[in-house]
């Protein structure tokens, strides 16, 4: 299915939009962070603005939307994905699935990574989640 949008603008209102939504902790978007669903759905709204934009402006946005760059987002993500009943299971690889799920649109890379994974951990056990 695609949708067609008449310029960038579009785009990009409804992409802050559900960034906002996300982010914001309510009980109503609480359902969304974790879903694989939305996002994918946040990253092809992303990926489309970067190819929109040519390569210039196009790596901007691909910087702006790093999780290391938004302290705020970076300890939502290390929260909500504590959450995750069975952390202490996974693999390495379903660790950095799900956290790339919770923080879509944002870009986790390399040694963030590896940090956001031992944050996670450390609050998951301090919690009791497991």
């Amino acid at each position: 299915m695609i949708v067609e949008f008449r310029n960038k603008g579009e785009v990009e209102a409804l992409l802050r939009a559900c960034v906002t939504f996300k982010f914001q902790g309510s009980e109503e978007s609480d359902v969304f962070v974790g879903s694989p669903i939305h996002s994918k759905a946040l990253q092809a709204l992303l990926a489309s603005l970067v190819e929109a934009e040519g390569s210039a402006a196009g790596l901007a946005w691909k910087d702006a939307y790093r999780l290391s760059g938004h302290a705020e987002r970076w300890n939502f993500v290390a929260k909500y994905a504590a959450r995750h009943p069975r952390w202490n299971s996974l693999s390495d690889h379903e660790r950095m699935t799900w956290i790339e799920t919770v923080a879509a649109p944002y870009e986790v890379t390399g040694a963030d990574g590896t940090k956001l994974q031992e944050k996670i951990t450390e609050i998951h056990c301090s919690e009791n989640f497991s």
